[in-house]
This record gives C-alpha cells, structure tokens and sequence, in this order.
C-alpha cells in the first residue's frame, strides 16, 4: 500500500487533520460519494474540488459540513481566507507522494517531454489466456 501523508483541512476557523493511515480511506470514501479523483488532482475541476471538500469535512467528523454548494459559494465570496490551500491540500493529497516527489523533481521541461512520450507510447495489453 502506498504511504501517504496527513492531510490538514481548513474550514470556518477549524482545521481538521486526516492521519496517513485513513488517507487512502478518505479518498475511498471520496470516490463512492461519487468524487471525481482525476478532476481533484488536475488543474480544473472547481466543482469536483467543492465536492471533495465537503465529503472529506464529513469524513473528518466535522458537525454541520457544509455542502458542495456552501463550499462554491465561500469560494468565490471570499469568506475562507485560505481556499486556494484547502484545494491545494486536496489536489496533493489523491496523488501519491512518491509520484508528486518525481513530479516536483522534474523541470517543467523535463515534465512536458515525459508527458508527451507518454501521449505517442502505445499502451500495452496483456495477452488473454485461451480457454480450453
């Protein structure tokens, strides 16, 4: 299993805190409340981000979680002081550390030219065993 790292979440002046060990639990739970990972970890996804949010609050025990759309709203009303490091703090914490590690240790360069050999590779499919 892969090692992940504590996850701390800001919201209405308390701070909640995910210990590694139920960090990959979280992030079960976030997907069968029917997050969407990928559009967590990338750039975009501001909805999906609102969602996660609020799922984890829940998951962390905070009594009266906001909901998805009180988490948009204190997005742009600019009632959380620190949104952009709570959505920071939730994009880092679905992509493993030893891949963010890698990541962090490349030049955007270097990342771009991975990303683009990645694109042209082709994906390899294991060969299905016949039946007898």
């Amino acid at each position: 299993m892969q090692k992940f790292e504590e996850v701390k979440l800001g919201w209405g002046g308390e701070v909640f805190t995910c210990p590694p060990n139920m960090v990959w639990k979280m992030i079960q739970h976030l997907e069968s409340a029917g997050v969407d990972i990928m559009a967590v970890a990338g750039q975009g996804g501001v909805i999906a981000k609102c969602n996660a949010l609020s799922e984890c609050l829940k998951f962390l025990g905070m009594k009266d979680a906001p909901d998805s759309d009180d988490v948009y709203t204190a997005v742009f009303s600019g009632e959380q002081t620190d949104i952009a490091g709570v959505m920071l703090s939730l994009q880092l914490m679905v992509i493993p550390p030893n891949i963010r590690k890698q990541a962090f240790a490349m030049s955007p360069e270097e990342a771009e030219k991975k990303a683009a050999e990645a694109e042209k590779k082709p994906v390899e499919m294991p060969e299905k065993a016949k039946a007898s």
